[in-house]
């Protein structure tokens, strides 16, 4: 009897993963507002009476994959110290953290991010990090309010390019560039690379490294090799 509730739950666990996984390739595909039962169900190759055995209707099911979604990232970030050290080694481990679990769903966040996704969504991922940094910010200051705002509008904006443009930037150098600009600041940070850009310094952040390095040193070498075949 304990074997066959196993295979029951199991089986009932992968149609509802199923149903899940539909809403967010559809969600890819046309927007929320445009995919109906029957567009879901279709996808999964399943009855009607199905899907209502599990949800009550599809705000019901985006509801259920966003609240899993925002209670996970809520319970890592409680495990995690806050980002309050400008050590630089102790930023970029709380964010591989934190990026290791977007990874991981990658595909969710991608299509509840994206265009055709629930702006709501972000509107609580942004809730999320500001109630996070509230429990920080107590004193009752314009300036580290607006602190907590830039941090979190960064957090955001930066999370969502790496998310929409994987093939220009790995995890790992967005997670090089976040500490960076978050431990030195973007206007600090951007002054550096303009200081690079005349020749004054090295690179920063996924740039500093050896292939991008020798790179520079070769364009340097045939400079000087031109110049002199001219003298």
């Amino acid at each position: 009897m304990e074997c066959i509730d196993i295979k029951y739950s199991n089986k009932t666990d992968y149609t509802n993963r199923q149903i899940q996984t539909a809403l967010l390739t559809l969600i890819e595909e046309k927007s929320f507002d445009q995919i109906s039962i029957n567009d879901i169900i279709d996808s999964v190759h399943c009855a009607r009476s199905t899907f209502y055995r599990y949800y009550d209707d599809k705000y019901d099911l985006l509801q259920t994959i966003e609240t899993k979604l925002l209670k996970k990232i809520d319970d890592h970030r409680q495990q995690q110290n806050p980002l309050t050290d400008n050590n630089h080694q102790f930023i970029q481990s709380s964010l591989e953290s934190g990026l290791q679990y977007f990874k991981a769903n990658f595909a969710e966040f991608h299509a509840l991010l994206g265009p055709n996704g629930d702006h709501q969504f972000e509107n609580k991922l942004e809730d999320g990090f500001n109630q996070r940094y509230a429990q920080l910010i107590t004193a009752n200051s314009v300036e580290l309010e607006l602190v907590r705002l830039a941090i979190t509008a960064m957090s955001i904006r930066m999370l969502k390019y790496w998310l929409f443009n994987p093939e220009k930037i790995s995890m790992a150098d967005i997670t090089e560039s976040m500490t960076k600009i978050m431990s030195e600041g973007p206007l600090q940070y951007l002054h550096d690379h303009l200081q690079y850009a005349s020749g004054n310094t090295m690179p920063l952040g996924p740039y500093n490294n050896t292939h991008n390095c020798s790179k520079v040193h070769k364009a340097e070498e045939n400079a000087d090799n031109k110049g002199n075949s001219h003298s």
